[in-house]
């Protein structure tokens, strides 16, 4: 909205190069937000995922600031299929 300045950053496993955590920092006149999200393997996939993610929000005024976490559990795998038939 006013041009503020983002940074972030990602923590690397150096033997295998998997991302273990990312975090995203936006700085405005009005308000500083920060994402943090830490990943884990999940065995029944075999695949890293987001475990969980920290945000939270405060504002250079003083004048409030709010917190937030979410855990992320109990992931599924779907496939969907599809076909063409185009005729002559």
């Amino acid at each position: 909205e006013d041009g503020a300045p983002a940074s972030g950053s990602f923590t690397i496993d150096p033997d295998s190069g998997r991302i273990l955590r990312t975090e995203f920092v936006l700085a405005s006149r009005r308000i500083i937000a920060r994402f943090t999200v830490e990943y884990a393997e999940q065995p029944a996939l075999k695949l890293w995922l987001p475990a969980s993610m920290v945000e939270s929000y405060r504002f250079p005024s003083g004048a409030s600031s709010m917190d937030g976490q979410a855990t992320d559990s109990n992931f599924r795998m779907f496939r969907v299929e599809t076909s063409t038939s185009i005729g002559k």
